[in-house]
C-alpha cells in the first residue's frame, strides 16, 4: 500500500543467498535499494539493481492480469454530518488493489462507512469523489497520503498541520517530502517560513491532522486511536 501511494513500484526480490523471497518494510518500502537484509538468513546481499521487494507481486504475475489505473469515482460529492450517524464514521483512503479481477474499474476518492449504532451494521459503504462531513471537506489526495503516513513508524508524531507565518496558507507535502521529515520548510505560495502544531523539529505538513481534530469534537463517539505496533526498520 505504500509502495503504491507514494507511486513506487515493487518487484520480486530473492536472497542470493539462500534464496528466501525479500520483503522490504517502512522506511525501505519507499525508498529503492540495493542493498538488502534477508529475513531468511539475517545476511545483507545485494541485488542487480535498486529497487523495493514484495513477493506478492508474483501473484499479479501468475494471475496474468493486466494492472488497470483507478478512475476517479463516479458518485458527486457525499454531504452528511456526524449527528446522523451516532454509531460512528469510518474513513479510508483508497489506493490501488493487488489484484482486480472484476470488469468495472476500479474506484479512487474516500472510502466511507457510516453506522446508526456501535457495533451494528454498515448503512453506508461506497468510495467517493469528494466527502463533506458538518461542512467540511475532505481532500481525497490528503485522506490517502495521511492513510499511508500513519503507516510509516519513522515518521510517527513527525506529520502536523502547518501553516504559513507569512500568508497563513497552510502545507501540503507531497511526494517524497510527504515521508521525508525536514527543518525549515518554506511555503509554496509566498516562500515564508512554517509554522508546525508540535514540538519537534523535522516535520511533514498535512492539513488533515487539523481538519480531523476539529471534526473530532464534535463526534458521537471519541475517535479510535489503532496502533499498528510497527518498529521502525534500522538502516
Amino acid at each position: 500500500m505504500l509502495s503504491s501511494v507514494f507511486g513506487f513500484k515493487v518487484t520480486h526480490i530473492q536472497c542470493s543467498l539462500c534464496g528466501d523471497p525479500h520483503l522490504d518494510k517502512d522506511w525501505f518500502s519507499v525508498h529503492p535499494h540495493r542493498r538488502h537484509l534477508c529475513a531468511g538468513c539475517g545476511r545483507h546481499f545485494r541485488d542487480t539493481a535498486p529497487g523495493i521487494g514484495n513477493p506478492i507481486c508474483q501473484v499479479q504475475a501468475l494471475t496474468g492480469l493486466i494492472r488497470r489505473r483507478p478512475t476517479t469515482a463516479q458518485r458527486p460529492l457525499l454531504c452528511i454530518r456526524q449527528g446522523e450517524y451516532p454509531g460512528g464514521i469510518q474513513i479510508w483512503g483508497s489506493n490501488p488493489a493487488i489484484i482486480w479481477s472484476a470488469q468495472k474499474n476500479e474506484e479512487e476518492g474516500v472510502h466511507i462507512h457510516t453506522f446508526n449504532e456501535e457495533g451494528g451494521p454498515v448503512v453506508l459503504d461506497d468510495t467517493f469523489s469528494a466527502v463533506r462531513i458538518d461542512d467540511v471537506t475532505l481532500n481525497p489526495l490528503m485522506v490517502r497520503t495521511l492513510m499511508a503516513q500513519n503507516a510509516l513508524p519513522h515518521i510517527e508524531h513527525r506529520v502536523q498541520s502547518m501553516k504559513c507565518m507569512e500568508c497563513g496558507q497552510p502545507a501540503f507535502h507531497t511526494g517524497e517530502q510527504a515521508f521525508t521529515p525536514a527543518t525549515g520548510r518554506k511555503c509554496f505560495k509566498c516562500g515564508g517560513t512554517l509554522r508546525g502544531s508540535g514540538r519537534l523539529r523535522k516535520t511533514i505538513g498535512n492539513p488533515l491532522v487539523e481538519i480531523l481534530d476539529r471534526l473530532s469534537a464534535n463526534a458521537a463517539r471519541y475517535p479510535q486511536k489503532h496502533s499498528l505496533g510497527f518498529l521502525p526498520e534500522t538502516l
